[in-house]
């Protein structure tokens, strides 16, 4: 049977959180520094008292009623990708990072277009990566136009969906223009962006954060209103409390975005995390995080609600033995909880710094981990009772039609590990890490996605020097180089 069942909330500890928000947001209350989601709200019963606004819980019933239970997702192509909802699970890239971890220097810079580029290719040549966020905060970019230009270069280097976060609420518009015209004029019917933004721990929505939501959803977007409470910092020390903290972020956000449009998609969670009281950062390969990212998918599970995870990601500073054990068991934790849209993979260093390497090495781990979510499959034919008698003591099964036909779907077959006899280990003095850096570098020199036409190129080339009017044109990098 598959491997589905991790637990860490109950169905009867789910009820009692969501029953403690309902108590949060009717007499604790959000902060709402948004206009329009007041009125929102006040219009449709809550009260309001200055920036405060207390949620009723008929509220967020409704909304709960009225966003969809599943949201699919397309490629700039058109072509359905995922289909986020139930147990179906799908990792993607990390987003946005200050430093990058160079494979060939070995140590952190700062991020640049190109490394966008290169990330991006990468990205799409790893077949267990579904979706790409920017990685990069790109520091060769004016702050102004870079969110723009890092969702052209990754549209330009993969067709594969995109999860992305605007500057301002001008730009998501200009950003939903960008992806109109590499799409072929497809919008909201086949969406290939899902829009990106957050509220402020604790309990406190942003005026920017919700006028780019606003936009987002003119524009036909999926949303994202990812909650990101620490406990300890941001949220109380206990776990529990700190998702109480988180969920009261997001059905307060949900309730506006429904009364706003009703039957908008919105994904559940976020990084429910927590405070490192040695360092003061927010770890990103804690066992806490990766209790309430379990609790998220199964929070969402109880909402009916398609949910967002966290995996492939550590604290480490770069690929060693602690990102190894740190993204790994989140990888394989996202799958047992079936988290649906699983983001992060590839960053370190808690959050600072993205790498190629780890976008590859994590490829192959999550293939090792869903081939674990496959379980073991028992039926007459695997049980294999009459290729056993057959066979008998001291045969050999190796050249019997049965492991013919079930070799390749039974055994995992990789080149990625290594499992060289221990002669040629002696004899090649090649490191696992030497075998990745070459891999990356190869995948970057010659993978090759499926292209944007000229027409498209230019179209999106057109809105990105509209957007840059204003700044100088030595100050725009060439978002159409080749990622070398």
């Amino acid at each position: 049977m598959k491997l589905h069942g991790l637990r860490v909330l109950t169905d009867d500890e789910c009820h009692h959180i969501h029953e403690a928000t309902l108590a949060v947001l009717e007499t604790t209350g959000v902060k709402v520094f948004n206009e329009r989601g007041r009125k929102l709200l006040q219009s449709a019963g809550a009260g309001i008292q200055g920036d405060l606004v207390r949620i009723p819980r008929q509220l967020i019933a409704q909304a709960l009623l009225q966003a969809p239970k599943s949201v699919a997702v397309f490629d700039r192509c058109g072509k359905p990708v995922m289909d986020l909802g139930g147990w179906n699970c799908y990792f993607g890239a990390g987003g946005p990072a200050p430093q990058y971890r160079d494979e060939r220097l070995r140590k952190f810079r700062p991020f640049r277009l190109a490394d966008c580029a290169r990330l991006a290719r990468v990205c799409d040549a790893c077949a267990h990566l579904s979706f790409d966020m920017a990685m990069a905060h790109c520091s060769d970019v004016p702050v102004t136009v870079r969110d723009l230009y890092e969702t052209a270069v990754m549209i330009r280097h993969s067709p594969k969906p995109i999860v992305f976060t605007a500057n301002s609420p001008g730009n998501v518009a200009a950003l939903a223009d960008i992806f109109r015209a590499a799409g072929g004029r497809r919008g909201a019917e086949k969406p290939y962006g899902i829009f990106y933004s957050e509220p402020i721990s604790p309990l406190t929505h942003a005026p920017e954060s919700l006028d780019k939501i606003w936009q987002a959803v003119d524009a036909g977007f999926p949303l994202l209103y990812t909650s990101a409470p620490m406990a300890g910092a941001t949220g109380p020390a206990t776990l529990a409390g700190n998702i109480v903290v988180g969920n009261a972020e997001w059905l307060s956000g949900l309730v506006m975005i429904q009364l706003n449009k009703p039957g908008t998609p919105v994904i559940y969670g976020g990084v429910f995390a927590n405070l490192d009281y040695g360092t003061c950062i927010m770890p990103y390969g804690s066992a806490e995080l990766h209790l309430q990212t379990i609790a998220v998918a199964e929070m969402a599970r109880h909402y009916g609600i398609p949910s967002f995870g966290t995996a492939g990601c550590s604290d480490a500073s770069g690929s060693d033995i602690q990102s190894g054990f740190e993204a790994g068991i989140l990888n394989l934790l996202n799958l047992a909880a079936g988290a649906n849209l699983i983001h992060d993979v590839g960053w370190l260093a808690s959050a600072n710094a993205t790498s190629a390497e780890q976008l590859v090495i994590n490829n192959e781990m999550i293939t090792h981990c869903k081939r674990l979510m496959a379980g073991i499959e028992v039926k007459p034919d695997t049980l294999a009772v009459d290729v056993i008698r057959e066979i008998g003591p001291q045969g050999s099964f190796l050249d019997h039609d049965h492991t013919l036909n079930h070799y390749q779907t039974e055994t995992l077959g990789t080149r990625f590990w290594d499992r060289r006899p221990i002669g040629k280990r002696l004899k090649d003095t090649t490191t696992f890490m030497d075998s990745v850096i070459a891999k990356t570098r190869r995948l970057q020199r010659t993978h090759q996605p499926v292209p944007m036409t000229g027409a498209q190129t230019r179209a999106v080339d057109n809105i990105l020097r509209r957007a840059g009017a204003g700044l100088s044109r030595k100050s725009l990098p060439d978002w159409t180089a080749p990622a070398r």
